[in-house]
Formats: structure tokens, C-alpha cells, sequence
């Protein structure tokens, strides 16, 4: 009935995972077993639709293909996605495939009367709607019944009987693709997301579909089809770009076999990704790369590659190497050394390309650098505060002694008027607290200039000498850090 496997397999047990021989046809009705569908569409490709839905309660998104037979995509759904586990892979958690028959049919739309001929191909008939725009007045619009939804996916695809319905259900991410992050400008630097912000934002994304690469070619599978658009992202609240990025779309993937490092294909990505040797039918890890080097173009500009070319004069272009991208000059240092990477991406020869082995450390490698230049800089910062507080505070020592024409008085005489008391905490019952009438009851911080393990000098009031000022300040300020 479903397709599953474990993961964490290597490129030999993947070359009999993907044999269409494992694939297991399952009856009209249990291809939605445990699905509900919601009306809306969350993508669209050369293959199928995806639409949102649950999962046992679980939001989902699910993948509806329609083909002639077992086809290499959907082999490739059924089969190759589910064994891919990684945090930077989506995660495909059932598929499954159905015969497009008369029966399945009659199920979704009901049986037809007076057909002369009950086994001729089938298309589905419209579902029809009132047109008021009311929609249904029950609410179950929203993640309900499945087959009103499954039927009107299959009128838009034109499925017939005979064809192969394949259903793929994965983990939903909900801040729709790279793609789009790309167009909204997310990796440009701005007035409120300064050049670091946006350095940072890009290599960290990178590093995501890389460490998600890295896992496929470690398992024996190319891509295929490397882009933007194949790139989803889901919120994750404890980063600061809202998002973790995800690899998906498994369709035209390629499994090596075992020692094989290139293999031979008909079969073609999205032109303006794929590598010179790709157009000639042939593919390896190296073309992932080359995918890989304009994804990071594609970042840094946040222009589309080859805008306002045609599909074929980008074959031929990139194919004899008359048509390339041109990288942005003059940038910041953080920039240049993203450069430097996508150009090694872009090599024309695929042995001269990094691996994503190499392309991850190369990412992580530059982010660290920028992090440990912020660091310093904010360490920079600290000292100077510290020190400006130190000079304020011996000058204002000094203005106090010449105004009251004496020195500072001795702890023993006690503070000056109208400053108030160190009250201790086996006095107040609790937390330290100043004596002034209007902080009484104020907690301090646990382990600042007032706690009870504080200095001697903290103990006794404010501070009569300008370097025990000069010392308080300084704690005061590391307290807040």
C-alpha cells in the first residue's frame, strides 16, 4: 500500500531501493488513507500539484502526479524520496500509488448513466459550483474531505483512466521557497539589515542546502535539479532569518552506482542551473556544483541567471561557453570571498569544481570570519564604554572635591546626606536593595555591584575615591553585559 524505507542508506542499497519492482499499487480507497486536503494550492510543476493538507493531524503538504505508467519521476517519488532523511532534505513521510480506473472514478464523481462504451478512457467531468462565491457553508473547506479535492486536481491535470496516480505526503514548510526569499530581497543588504545581517542571512542558507547536498551525494544521488524554487524553507523561530532551508524535489534525481562517479541521461533540470556537460546528456556531483554556483550568483545579486535570454540561447551559451554570469565587482570583503566560492562553482571543467564537502567548509569558513570580526568589534565597543564611564566618573569626583573644598570623606563618617544605606539582605528579608525611600524594595541583579558578595567598597555606600568610581563603573557596566 505505501512506500517507505529506512534511512541512512548507501548508493549500492539505493540502486535496489529505486527498482521498480518494490513499487506496491494500492486500491482507490486506501490512496488517501489518514489524508485530508485543503483546497489550496501550494505548487504547481512539470509533473503534479501540491496542495495543503493533514496527516494524521500532522500538517502536511501532498505531492499529486499523474502519468503513463511508473515512470522514472514517479519511481523516484515513491521510492527514493522516503529513504532521504536529513534535517536539510524535506522529509517525505508516506507515498503511495493507485490505478486510474473506472472504479477509482466512479468514486470521485459518482457513476455515468448511458455510456455506450463503460470501458473507453475517462476524463472527469467539472465539479460544479453555484457561483454566488459563498463556498461551502459547512467550513470544512479548509483540510476536509479529500476526494472533492482530489477531484478537481485530477480534472486540472487531465488524468484519464489508465494512468498512474502517484501521491507523495511530506513535511510542510511554510515559508514557501528560496526562490521567493530571493525575490523579497532577504540576502540584500538594506537600511535595517545592514551588509553583516545580509552576509550572514546568504552563507548560513547556503551552508543549509549544502550540508542537504552533501548528504545526497554521500548516499550515491545527484540532484538533478538543483534551484531556488527546489529549495523550501520552514519557519524555525530561534533564527534570526525566520527560516531553516530544506532540499526537495527528488524527481530527476540520479542515483550513481556503486564506483561510478558520471552517469548518462536524457532527462534535463531547469536550463539555467545546469552545467555545459549537462546539455551533452552527462551528469555527476559536479553538476550539483556548478547548480550550486549560480544558486549563490543568484543570492548575492538577487537577480534571476540569465534574464532575458531564450532557453535556447542559454544552451548553446553555456554549453560552448560564449554565455556566462557575470559577478557584481567592487564589493565588501564578505562579498568578494562569496565571490571567490561561486566562481570555483562555475568552473567549466567539472573536475575543477569543489565538492559540497568542500563547498559547506568554504561557506562556514567565511561566516566564521565575519562572526569573529563582529566579536571584535563589540568587544571593542565594551572597553570603550568602560573606559568613558571611568573618565566620567573621575571627573566628576573631581568637580565634587573642589566645589565642597575637601577630600573625600572616610567610610567612617558615613555617606553623605540624602544617598541612603546599603541595606543587606539578612536585614531586608530578601534580595539586596538600595536605602533610598524611593528604591526601597528594588531587587538588584544577582551577582551585580550590589549583591552581598559584592566588594567591600559596594557595602558601604558610593564611592569616595575617583578609582574606587572608576572600579564601580566598570563592574556596573560588566554587570549589565
Amino acid at each position: 500500500m505505501t512506500n517507505s524505507s529506512a534511512a541512512g542508506l548507501n548508493a549500492f542499497q539505493l540502486q535496489h531501493v529505486v527498482d521498480p519492482r518494490n513499487v506496491k499499487e494500492c486500491s482507490a480507497l486506501d490512496i488517501m488513507a489518514g489524508l485530508l486536503l485543503a483546497p489550496r494550492e501550494l505548487g504547481k510543476g512539470t509533473y503534479g500539484v501540491v496542495v495543503a493538507g493533514t496527516y494524521h493531524m500532522v500538517p502536511c503538504a501532498v505531492k499529486i502526479m499523474v502519468s503513463q505508467g511508473l515512470n522514472r519521476a514517479a519511481v523516484r517519488e515513491l521510492l527514493l524520496s522516503p529513504s532521504l532523511v536529513h534535517p536539510n532534505l524535506v522529509a517525505t513521510y508516506t507515498s503511495r500509488c493507485a490505478r486510474l480506473t473506472h472504479e477509482f472514478f466512479d468514486l470521485l464523481e459518482g457513476p455515468r448513466i448511458g455510456v455506450a462504451d463503460p470501458t473507453a478512457p475517462r476524463l472527469l467531468e467539472p465539479i460544479l459550483h453555484s457561483g454566488d462565491g459563498f463556498g461551502d457553508p459547512t467550513g470544512k473547506g479548509e483540510a476536509a474531505d479529500p476526494l472533492p479535492v482530489l477531484h478537481q486536481v485530477l480534472y486540472d491535470l487531465k488524468a484519464v483512466t489508465g494512468q498512474v496516480l502517484t501521491v507523495t505526503v511530506q513535511e510542510f514548510c511554510d515559508s514557501t521557497t528560496l526562490s521567493n526569499a530571493i525575490r523579497r530581497g532577504l540576502f540584500l543588504p538594506t537600511a535595517l539589515w545592514g551588509v553583516r545581517l545580509a552576509r550572514r542571512a546568504l552563507l548560513r542558507t547556503a551552508a543549509e542546502v549544502a550540508r542537504g547536498m552533501l548528504h545526497l551525494h554521500d548516499a550515491g544521488v545527484v540532484h538533478g535539479d538543483l534551484k531556488p524554487a527546489n529549495v523550501l524553507l520552514r519557519s524555525a523561530r530561534d533564527d534570526r532569518r525566520g527560516f531553516t532551508a530544506k532540499v526537495a524535489d527528488f524527481g530527476l534525481s540520479h542515483v550513481l552506482p556503486h564506483a561510478v562517479t558520471t552517469i548518462s541521461t536524457e532527462t534535463w533540470g531547469s536550463v539555467a542551473y545546469m552545467a555545459p556537460e549537462a546539455f551533452d546528456g552527462t551528469v555527476s556531483r559536479a553538476t550539483d556544483a556548478w547548480a550550486m554556483g549560480v544558486i549563490l550568483w543568484e543570492m548575492l545579486t538577487g537577480e534571476r541567471p540569465f534574464a532575458g535570454k531564450t532557453q535556447p540561447a542559454v544552451v548553446q551559451g553555456v554549453r560552448t561557453g560564449s554565455l556566462s554570469l557575470e559577478w557584481p565587482s567592487g564589493m565588501d570583503p564578505m562579498a568578494e570571498a562569496i565571490i571567490a566560492l561561486g566562481r570555483r562553482c562555475l568552473a567549466r571543467r567539472p573536475e575543477d569544481r569543489p565538492s559540497f564537502r568542500a563547498i559547506l567548509e568554504g561557506v562556514v569558513e567565511i561566516e566564521l570570519a565575519i562572526r569573529a570580526e563582529a566579536l571584535q568589534q563589540a568587544a571593542a565597543a565594551r572597553q570603550a564604554a568602560v573606559m568613558a564611564a571611568a573618565a566620567q566618573a573621575d571627573d566628576g569626583a573631581s568637580d565634587g572635591s573642589a566645589a565642597t573644598g575637601g577630600g573625600p570623606q572616610s567610610m567612617e563618617e558615613g555617606p553623605p546626606q540624602g544617598t541612603g544605606n546599603f541595606i543587606h539582605p539578612a536585614e531586608q528579608g530578601g534580595a539586596p536593595t538600595l536605602g533610598l525611600p524611593h528604591q526601597q524594595g528594588l531587587q538588584m541583579p544577582h551577582g551585580g555591584p550590589w549583591a552581598a558578595n559584592a566588594p567591600p567598597m559596594a557595602q558601604h555606600g558610593p564611592p569616595r575615591t575617583p578609582e574606587e568610581a572608576a572600579r564601580l563603573a566598570a563592574m556596573q557596566h560588566a554587570g549589565r553585559h
